[in-house]
């Protein structure tokens, strides 16, 4: 994760809740294990932006999203991939985490 980044105390459903408003999703359009393209990138965003900007383990993102926590971890892996790659992702991941932390 960014170093010196203030992590956002919140908890497991009120940040998903406020990460769904933002992206424009339905809490039941990313929760649980499905496997469409839409559902694994939403729920590989909201687990890094939830293990980046907040300070929630994993476990605590695996319960509220349904999944287990191995999910969780290679979600953060996979976006933290990514960011190496897409420039036009880590500003969409900038402005969301902005979002999330403004909009309680």
């Amino acid at each position: 994760g960014e170093k010196g980044v203030a992590k956002l105390k919140v908890k497991p459903q009120a940040f998903l809740d406020r990460a769904c408003k933002v992206l424009g999703k339905r809490p039941e359009e990313v929760v649980g294990a499905g496997k469409d393209r839409e559902r694994v990138r939403i729920r590989q965003i909201v687990c890094y932006l939830g293990r980046v900007y907040t300070d929630l383990q994993v476990n605590g993102l695996a319960s509220v999203l349904k999944v287990d926590a191995t999910c969780v971890s290679r979600c953060v892996a996979a976006i933290e991939a990514r960011l190496r790659e897409d420039r036009g992702l880590s500003s969409t991941i900038n402005r969301l985490a902005e979002n999330i932390k403004y909009h309680a």
